[in-house]
């Protein structure tokens, strides 16, 4: 399972996953942070999707691979120029196939999307 908390020392979210050994290891994103790292969902095959916000404070989707890779998701049209803005993780299953959500740059409603694990 796959969870998040707030570490007290530096007020940022961190994401933790429990295996099935029922030890807890912290996963954050490898790259400067803002408000931490948020774990969304995991496959029966350990991809872990989430999503992060950066020293500007923009969204970003991610997957973890099962061997520890990070892949960034930004949707093309995304917006980045917003507090907030840009592009959320969310859920995954077996198949492969990952969802989301986007604030549009034009402005308007969140929109979704959905992609492919082998797009990555």
């Amino acid at each position: 399972m796959v969870g998040n908390y707030v570490d007290t020392t530096t007020n940022l979210e961190r994401g933790f996953l429990r295996d099935t050994d029922g030890a807890i290891i912290r996963i954050d994103i490898p790259v400067t942070l803002y408000g931490g790292t948020d774990l969304l969902g995991i496959n029966d095959l350990g991809w872990i999707s989430g999503n992060f916000y950066d020293a500007a404070e923009h969204r970003h989707g991610f997957l973890r691979s099962p061997q520890g890779t990070f892949y960034q998701i930004d949707v093309p049209g995304a917006a980045t120029n917003l507090a907030a803005g840009g592009t959320t993780g969310g859920g995954l299953n077996n198949l492969g196939i990952v969802v989301g959500h986007y604030d549009p740059a034009n402005g308007g409603p969140e929109r979704g999307y959905a992609a492919l694990l082998n797009q990555f």
